[in-house]
This record gives C-alpha cells, sequence and structure tokens, in this order.
C-alpha cells in the first residue's frame, strides 16, 4: 500500500516565539480593567425604564385590540355594522387611556 507522502501521525506545531510587548504599552490587567469599566451594564433604572415602555405599549395595543374585537362580535351577532366596531374602538381607546392615566399616576407615588 502506497502512503503518498501521508503519515498516520499527527504533526507538530512549530515552536513560536511569545509575543512582545511594545514598549509603553499598558499591562494587560490595567486594559482588562479599562475594558471592564466601559462596558459594565446600563444603570438599573434604565433598563427599567425600557421595561416600562414596553409593558405601557403593549398595554396599550392590547386594550384598543380588546375593544375593536369584541365591537367587531358584537357587529357580527346583532348585525349592527359598523357601530358596534367603532363603538368597540371607542371603548378600547378609552380604557388605554385610563389605564395609562393610572399607571402615571402610580409611577408618580
Amino acid at each position: 500500500m502506497e502512503s503518498h507522502g501521508v503519515s498516520d501521525r499527527p504533526e507538530q506545531p512549530e515552536q513560536l516565539d511569545p509575543p512582545r510587548r511594545p514598549s509603553g504599552a499598558p499591562e494587560i490587567p490595567e486594559v482588562l480593567r479599562q475594558t471592564r469599566s466601559t462596558s459594565e451594564p446600563k444603570s438599573p433604572r434604565r433598563v427599567s425604564s425600557l421595561a416600562e415602555g414596553f409593558a405601557l405599549g403593549t398595554d396599550l395595543l392590547v386594550s384598543i385590540a380588546v375593544g375593536i374585537g369584541l365591537g367587531y362580535l358584537a357587529d357580527c351577532w346583532l348585525g349592527t355594522s359598523p357601530w358596534g366596531l367603532l363603538l368597540g374602538m371607542a371603548a378600547g381607546m378609552g380604557g388605554a387611556i385610563s389605564r395609562l392615566i393610572r399607571r402615571q399616576n402610580r409611577s408618580r407615588g
């Protein structure tokens, strides 16, 4: 059987000289400290504000969508199209605004 120049043993990697630190370059621990201080997470209040914003937006959308959905179902059941849908949308918007005001008053404490 011919080997075609391929051996069964893995090749040994070449030994490389360790990299040299250029003169004037900061020590590695100092560089790591600087990197760690710039990549710290945002303040908890900032994350909390973002979460509040998403919750508020979702709350408003769901309130309006539920009002529209109930108005549409009322139109289908009673045959009063488009009045049920319009009243449901108005009720959903009113509910969304009242939830917004309630949430705002609660956050002010």
